[in-house]
């Protein structure tokens, strides 16, 4: 899968390709070969078209890549949902505005010791500072897709699942439950104010 959102042909009269003409991807759960962009739309800031997805398969073999990144003005990757590049490596350079990426734990999503990982030339660390793009204080130290309690590649301590968001203790968000695992459940629908367990009469 390659796209490259400055190609035209003048002589068909073929415009630019517009970043939300992307939305079409947002139910993909997985590709099985491998995803470049490139791309200079100065509207292309971040990747939540694939908001749906969650494996790289890894048809191709380890030599290649799965996912290849460059010189695009991408601000985060909001890649929330992906859990796993089975196979291939990881190359994002040369992206002056992305953030993120470079204190991210990638080797959570990777499987192998030989994929390659190679980040470099990206936004500068006090770049994304100075501009707020700095995780969230509920995101553990494995770092983030973007900003948000719901960007984060790990909570560092409870997580709301249904929403993919960290918070501080289940306790903080209404009618939820500490389910374990540092999970936080909805009450039975029954409940009104609050619960103690996954009953409705709890």
């Amino acid at each position: 899968m390659f796209w490259c959102f400055n190609f035209r042909d003048p002589h068909l009269k073929i415009p630019h390709i517009h970043p939300s003409n992307l939305s079409v991807f947002e139910d993909v759960e997985e590709i099985s070969g491998n995803l470049i962009i490139q791309s200079n739309h100065t509207e292309f800031r971040n990747l939540s078209y694939f908001k749906s997805l969650k494996y790289f398969s890894g048809r191709e073999p380890n030599g290649a890549l799965a996912l290849n990144i460059m010189m695009t003005h991408l601000e985060s990757l909001e890649l929330v949902k992906l859990k796993e590049i089975r196979q291939g490596g990881i190359l994002i350079a040369g992206n002056s505005n992305l953030c993120y990426v470079g204190s991210m734990n990638w080797r959570l999503l990777i499987l192998n010791d030989d994929q390659r990982l190679n980040i470099q030339s990206n936004a500068k660390p006090e770049d994304c500072v100075r501009d707020g793009h700095v995780y969230d204080d509920e995101c553990s130290l494995d770092g983030c897709w973007g900003k948000g309690k719901d960007k984060c590649l790990k909570c560092r301590k409870y997580r709301v699942e249904e929403e993919n968001m960290c918070i501080k203790s289940c306790s903080h968000i209404n009618l939820h439950l500490h389910a374990g695992n540092k999970r936080c459940k909805p009450c039975h629908a029954q409940c009104k104010n609050n619960c103690t367990g996954p009953e409705p009469n709890q």
